[in-house]
C-alpha cells in the first residue's frame, strides 16, 4: 500500500490546514473539529444541510465534502491493510509464534470489505469513483478506460446546466446516467487499484440501496429469486478502524467525560451520547487493548435516496454486520473478538449526508446507528423560502391537531375530508391543484376522490406519459376540477402545471425549493390562493419553508390559522 500512503501524503500537503467539509460544515469552521486522519472523528455524524452539487454554488462545497470522506476512507484502508501485512510478515518470519497469546494479531473481520458507499444514482457513483481514480498516482488513463468500459461511457461532469425549461438544479442532477441499480467492488493492492473486483477481495463496496437489497434478497436481474443461496456475507465486516493501537486504561465514565469535553462547539449541536452501560462495555473486552474501533457506512445524497425508496436503505442497514453464513478464507484465529460476540454494530461509524432532514432519517440515525462513541447531529436555523415567491398571494396555513406520530396521517385526512373538501364541492370555481408529499397519501386521497365521484385527474409516479399529458390538458381547460399531484412526480419531472387558481398543499414538500415552485404556478390566475395543512409534528418541513423562528411561532401559538403574503 506504499503508493496509497504516498498519495495520501500529497493530498494532505495540498490541503494544508483546511478543515474537511464532511466533518466541518460551513457553520462549524471555527469549531475544534479534528482531521479525519487524526483517528478521533469516528462518531456517527448526520449532516442534513449539505449543499449538493446540483444547487447554485454547491459544486465546490459538495466536492470538498466528498474529498473529505474519500480521504477518510483511503486513510482507513491504508492503515488497516498495513497492520495485516505487518502481522503476516511476523508470522512468516516466525511460524512457531502462537497468535493466541498475542492480541496484536487480532486484526481482521469475517471478510475483507471495510467501507461501504451508498449512493442513489450511477452519475453520482461516477463522480465518487472518478475522484478515487484521481487520487491514484497510477496511470489514470488505463483505470478510467477500464471503468468506462464496464460502467458505461459518459461525458465529463456538466459544470453549467443545459438550456431547458426545467430548473437548473433538475438539469444538473439528472444530466448523467440516472440508473439506480449498481453494485461493484474496489480493491487496493501494493501497486494497483482494481475496479470491479470480487466482493470478498474488495476494500470498498460502491452500491445503490436497490442493487444491494436485491443482492441481499437473492433476486436476479430479471426480478426473480434464483435457486442458489443468498450471498451477502461481504457486508459482515464493513468497518472503519483507527490506526492507533495501545492499552485502553480509561473507564467508561472517564471516556464519557473526555468525549463531552472535546465538543466545545461554537454553534448549536444536538449531541446524543450513545455510550453502552458498564456491563456491556466490559463484555466488549476488546476495549482493554484497543483505543478506538469503529465500523462505518457513508450515505451521500440521502434526500435523493428518500425519493427512490427509503425502505431499501433501512433494510440494508438492518443486514449490516451480521454473522456470515459461511467461511470466506479468513483465519478465524485472527478475527477481532467483537465480531465473534456479535457486537460489531457498536463499532460502526455512519456518516449520513443530505440536503435536508426528515423523520425517516432521524429514525434510521437514532435506531440503527449505535456507535459506542456517540453521535453528532448538525442543527440548522433556516430563513425560509417565502421571499422566492414572485408575486403577492395569500398563503393560509391551517394547523390541525395530532397528539402523536401514529395519529398524524389520520388527523390530516380527517381535516381534509371534513373541513376542506366540502368547500371545494360547494365552490363553482374549480382549478384546484392538490399537492401531496408521500405515495401513501396520494393513494389515500385518490381513493377518497373516487368514492366521492369527484371531478379530478392525477399525476403520480406511476402515471403513464399519455395520462399525464391528458390530465394536464383537462385541468388547464377546466374539464377537471381537481388535479392530484405527488411530490415524487414533481421531483422526477418538475412539471409546470398551468391553469391552477387554488393551490392546496395537503402535506408540505420535503424539499424547500419545491414550495415556491408550486406557489408560482398560480401566476396566471387573477384570484389566486394557497392553503397549507400542517401539524406540530411537521416542524422539520415547516421551518425550511417559513423559517425557524416563524415555524416555532406557528406550532406554539394558541391560534390555528395563519396568513402569509
Amino acid at each position: 500500500m506504499s503508493w496509497l500512503t504516498q498519495s495520501l501524503s500529497k493530498c494532505r500537503y495540498r490541503a494544508g490546514n483546511q478543515k474537511p467539509a464532511a466533518f466541518a460544515p460551513a457553520c462549524l469552521q471555527q469549531a475544534p473539529v479534528r482531521s479525519p486522519d487524526d483517528g478521533s472523528s469516528y462518531r456517527d455524524i448526520m449532516h442534513c444541510n449539505k449543499k449538493p452539487f446540483y444547487l447554485k454554488g454547491g459544486s465546490t462545497v459538495d466536492s470538498s465534502t466528498m474529498d473529505s470522506y474519500l480521504m477518510h476512507a483511503l486513510n482507513h484502508i491504508n492503515r488497516t491493510r498495513e497492520i495485516v501485512v505487518k502481522n503476516d510478515a511476523k508470522l512468516r518470519s516466525d511460524p512457531s509464534k502462537d497468535i493466541l497469546d498475542d492480541n496484536s494479531f487480532l486484526d481482521q473481520g469475517f471478510t475483507r470489505p471495510k467501507v461501504l458507499f451508498l449512493l442513489p444514482l450511477k452519475s453520482i457513483a461516477r463522480r465518487v469513483v472518478k475522484r478515487l481514480i484521481q487520487l491514484s498516482p497510477l496511470s489514470q488513463k488505463d483505470i478510467i478506460a477500464k471503468f468506462e468500459g464496464k460502467f458505461g461511457e459518459s461525458d465529463d461532469e456538466v459544470e453549467e446546466p443545459v438550456q431547458s425549461n426545467k430548473p437548473a438544479d433538475f438539469d444538473l442532477l439528472f444530466a448523467g446516467d440516472t440508473d439506480d441499480e449498481f453494485l461493484f467492488g474496489i480493491k487496493y493492492t501494493k501497486k494497483s487499484m482494481n475496479l470491479f473486483s470480487n466482493f470478498y477481495s474488495s476494500d470498498i463496496i460502491v452500491a445503490s440501496p436497490l442493487a444491494l437489497i436485491k443482492k441481499i434478497n437473492g433476486v436476479d436481474d430479471n426480478g426473480k429469486e434464483p435457486a442458489k443461496e443468498r450471498d451477502f456475507d461481504f457486508l459482515s465486516s464493513i468497518e472503519w478502524l483507527t490506526s492507533t493501537i495501545h492499552t485502553f486504561y480509561r473507564d467508561v465514565h472517564a471516556h464519557l467525560i473526555s468525549f463531552l469535553s472535546d465538543l466545545k462547539w461554537s454553534c448549536k449541536i444536538d449531541l446524543v451520547s450513545n455510550m453502552l452501560n458498564f456491563s456491556m462495555w466490559n463484555s466488549l473486552h476488546v476495549a482493554k487493548y484497543m483505543d478506538k474501533f469503529t465500523l462505518i457506512v457513508v450515505v451521500d445524497h440521502a434526500d435523493v435516496i428518500l425519493m427512490q425508496s427509503w425502505s431499501h436503505l433501512y433494510a440494508v442497514f438492518e443486514q449490516l454486520n451480521q454473522l456470515p453464513s459461511k467461511e470466506h478464507g479468513t483465519n478465524v484465529m485472527r478475527i477481532r473478538p467483537w465480531y465473534l460476540d456479535q457486537h460489531a454494530r457498536y463499532y460502526r461509524q455512519t456518516i449520513l449526508l443530505s440536503s435536508y432532514l426528515t423523520p425517516e432519517m432521524n429514525a434510521l440515525f437514532n435506531g440503527l446507528c449505535l456507535n459506542y462513541e456517540g453521535k453528532v447531529k448538525l442543527v440548522t436555523e433556516f430563513k425560509g423560502v417565502l421571499s422566492k415567491i414572485q408575486f403577492e398571494a395569500p398563503q393560509v396555513y391551517e394547523r390541525f391537531d395530532a397528539s402523536s406520530i401514529t395519529e398524524v396521517d389520520d388527523a390530516r385526512f380527517d381535516h381534509f375530508c371534513k373541513k376542506v373538501y366540502p368547500k371545494i364541492q360547494e365552490s363553482d370555481e374549480g382549478r384546484v391543484l392538490l399537492f401531496v408529499s408521500s405515495y401513501f397519501e396520494y393513494i389515500r386521497i385518490r381513493n377518497f376522490l373516487k368514492s366521492q365521484e369527484a371531478s379530478f385527474c392525477r399525476i403520480g409516479e406511476t402515471t403513464s406519459q399519455q395520462d399525464i399529458s391528458r390530465a394536464r390538458l383537462w385541468f388547464f381547460e377546466g374539464k377537471k376540477k381537481i388535479l392530484l399531484y405527488s411530490e415524487r412526480s414533481h421531483f422526477y419531472h418538475r412539471y409546470k402545471i398551468r391553469g391552477a387558481h387554488h393551490l392546496i398543499i395537503y402535506s408540505l414538500p420535503g424539499r424547500k425549493e419545491f414550495y415556491p415552485e408550486l406557489v408560482n404556478m398560480l401566476s396566471e390566475s387573477e384570484n389566486r390562493k394557497c392553503t397549507v395543512f400542517f401539524s406540530r409534528l411537521d416542524l422539520l418541513k415547516l421551518e425550511r419553508i417559513v423559517g425557524t423562528f416563524a415555524a416555532q411561532r406557528l406550532v406554539s401559538s394558541d391560534k390555528s390559522i395563519f396568513v402569509f403574503r
